[in-house]
């Protein structure tokens, strides 16, 4: 005898079951992607039995970690010149400071010890941020 053919027909992808997904991938509970595909919870958890839907849901969970990443290397990027230019701006005024210092006729040779002294610290501090 012929084994029943199964009741369950193909799960046609919509807009909604993309939106479910995305919820879904970002970490949020079948609640959220009820309301992101404005659906009830129930039509979400019948969707999770369904391969179709993981499979969709793994594909944008993949996408979504690819984005995040995407903007945490562009903000560290952007992090990173803002505190090269910072630091490129101490050096300089840390620069003027002695090149004043050192014009002066009588010079005092404890502020341009200091002045030393700071630079080196801000180059530690440099190389610390940078490890």
């Amino acid at each position: 005898m012929p084994k029943a053919a199964s009741k369950t027909r193909p799960l046609k992808m919509t807009l909604l079951h993309e939106q479910a997904a995305m919820a879904m991938a970002q970490g949020k509970g079948a609640t959220a992607a009820a309301v992101a595909a404005n659906t009830c919870e129930r039509t979400i958890y019948n969707w999770m039995n369904r391969e179709e839907f993981r499979i969709l849901v793994e594909s944008k969970k993949k996408e979504y970690q690819e984005q995040v990443l995407a903007g945490a290397v562009k903000f560290e990027v952007a992090n990173r010149g803002f505190r090269m230019a910072r630091l490129n701006q101490r050096f300089r005024e840390l620069g003027e400071m002695l090149d004043h210092e050192l014009a002066k006729p009588f010079r005092n040779k404890d502020t341009i010890a200091n002045i030393r002294a700071l630079v080196v610290l801000e180059m530690d501090v440099a190389k610390q941020a940078a490890i």
